[in-house]
């Protein structure tokens, strides 16, 4: 994987992009890391985001997969067989409420 640090003003985050070197052979096509910097603790990993795709004669499926630290992740998976509609369904799972309001 090639790494791509950028830092958004706006954001105050460091956004880590992760891709691969040989997209063909990999099934994940991009990670990011958003990192926020200077805490007291030091920099600390806020999300992160992955992004998978298969695509083949079997159908098509992508993954978008997003992790919150300390509150919660989800998962929006789209899929396609040959010949039927595409179908996406959500999942997310939270553990603390509180930090997600």
């Amino acid at each position: 994987m090639e790494a791509t640090p950028i830092f958004d003003e706006n954001l105050n985050w460091v956004i880590i992009t992760y891709t691969p070197v040989d997209p063909v052979k990999e099934e994940i096509n991009k990670m990011e890391l958003l990192v926020t910097p200077g805490t007291l603790e030091g920099d600390k990993v806020t999300s992160i985001i992955i992004t998978s795709i298969i695509n083949n004669r079997n159908g098509f499926l992508k993954k978008e997969m997003l992790w919150r630290m300390d509150r919660s992740f989800q998962v929006v998976a789209t899929s396609q067989l040959p010949g039927e509609p595409e179908k996406t369904i959500t999942t997310k799972v939270t553990w603390n409420e509180e930090a997600d309001q």
